[in-house]
């Protein structure tokens, strides 16, 4: 189970720029769930992927994996259990059948945990 609690993350902190990217977000996923996580341009899901990845840290909150908290574990440490496949640039046209084939390879070589992001 994926447990994300209160998770808080800030772009460009303490300046001028500062951006509340996420603010206290909470989220449980249980085994065999498939979610969608859906929302406009700036809305945070590329950021919450990156952080449950962990190529980009948190300000707040906890992520645990499995009762395990993954929150300050470095990205390759939670390549074991976590992985991604980007999809292709917004202007190359992509057919479902090349993105279930590219889903499908990193399946079979990695055996592992698989979620979709930008």
């Amino acid at each position: 189970m994926l447990i994300i609690k209160k998770l808080t993350k800030y772009f460009a902190q303490n300046t001028p720029h500062e951006t509340l990217a996420l603010d206290d977000f909470n989220l449980g996923i249980r085994k065999g769930d498939f979610i969608t996580i859906i929302g406009s341009n700036g809305a945070g899901k590329s950021t919450l992927l990156n952080l449950i990845a962990g190529t980009q840290q948190q300000n707040k909150g906890e992520i645990k994996l499995s009762g395990e908290v993954i929150s300050n574990q470095a990205e390759y440490q939670r390549a074991r259990w976590i992985g991604r496949v980007f999809s292709e640039s917004p202007s190359r046209d992509r057919s479902i059948y090349d993105c279930r084939r590219k889903f499908i390879f990193v399946y079979k070589k990695r055996k592992k945990r698989i979620t979709f992001g930008n």
